[in-house]
């Protein structure tokens, strides 16, 4: 009876060990060794980005409509100035003479002056009522823009300062039009600074511009809407006028169930499939993808969490190939 046992024993251990070497004797070749990954949750959600500038919330901006002479400037770029401090004094003499010659060329004048021209009597007197003695600023903040010189004519209509708030400065993002439907106010911004090594600044949706408008990209022109994106965390080193990159986050964060690209591949007929790890075989599975990340794609179907893909799909010839799991 001890003997039968045995042999029955050794004949089971020899039908274990067969069955082990069954893929080698089946394939005729060594078997490759392949890592097996399960499927992952990923964050996610659709954003968007858009190029910009960084400029003041408040700001006025000083125009004349006559021709002037400043005598003097008593301000430059970056002075601080409050509501009705006198920017500069102005030459009545010489601006006197600069107009006269306005009036003189006549013919040439734009049309937003012919009106003001036409009621203009030449005497000293009306002269002196339209010829100011002093610009004066109607804002409190900083000079970021000044077109004045002392003994230099300023032309009409152009702006001869601008008095900023640079306490409170904003981002404007110009949106291209396929994406205005997704805008909506309090949506959440990062900002990228090119002139500070690619800082990141925070900050919200705060207005969208009801129309859009044509802007030069590079040398073709394309359809936007402005954003205005109110800026958290501003600080010393952000300045008016820097050209930033704004990322919009559309929505908000979806758990995504997702494989690396390396674990899936193409048939001809477009369907994408991966291989399963199952009892020592490569299994082919057609799968469903969705939304594509970074370094792996969103699965939609076809697969199910808790189940093992091989991880390199380029080490499996074909469906049922027999392969060895590798062992980290």
């Amino acid at each position: 009876m001890v003997k039968r046992m045995s042999i029955l024993l050794g004949a089971t251990v020899l039908l274990m060990a067969a069955a082990l070497s069954l893929p080698q004797i089946v394939t005729g070749a060594v078997l490759h060794d392949v890592t097996v990954v399960q499927p992952t949750y990923s964050s996610y959600y659709d954003k968007i980005s858009a190029t910009g500038k960084i400029e003041a919330v408040s700001q006025s901006s000083l125009t004349t409509q006559l021709p002037l002479v400043p005598k003097e400037v008593f301000v430059n770029l970056g002075d601080t100035v409050k509501n009705g401090d006198v920017i500069a004094e102005i030459d009545f003499e010489e601006s006197k003479q600069a107009l006269l010659a306005l009036l003189s060329l006549y013919d040439a004048v734009p049309d937003e002056l012919s009106g003001v021209l036409q009621s203009i009597k030449i005497d000293q007197e009306q002269l002196e009522a339209l010829i100011p003695s002093q610009i004066t600023a109607d804002f409190s903040g900083v000079i970021s823009a000044l077109n004045l010189t002392k003994g230099s004519v300023t032309q009409p209509t152009e702006t001869v300062a601008t008095i900023a708030d640079l306490e409170h400065l904003r981002a404007v993002l110009r949106v291209p039009e396929d994406y205005a439907a997704q805008l909506k106010r309090g949506q959440e911004v990062t900002l990228k600074m090119s002139a500070l090594d690619q800082k990141k600044y925070h900050g919200t949706v705060q207005t969208i511009s009801p129309a859009a408008k044509e802007t030069m990209v590079g040398t073709t022109k394309q359809t936007v809407v402005d954003v205005y994106v109110s800026i958290s965390d501003q600080d010393s080193a952000l300045k008016s006028g820097y050209t930033t990159v704004g990322t919009i986050r559309l929505n908000d964060t979806q758990e995504l169930m997702t494989i690396p690209y390396s674990a899936i591949d193409q048939q001809d007929s477009g369907s994408e499939y991966v291989y399963l790890y199952q009892d020592g075989q490569a299994k082919m599975r057609v799968i469903a993808t969705g939304q594509e990340l970074a370094n792996s794609v969103e699965v939609v179907g076809g697969l199910k969490p808790d189940e093992w893909i091989i991880e390199d799909i380029s080490q499996v010839s074909h469906d049922g190939e027999y392969v060895n799991l590798a062992v980290n």
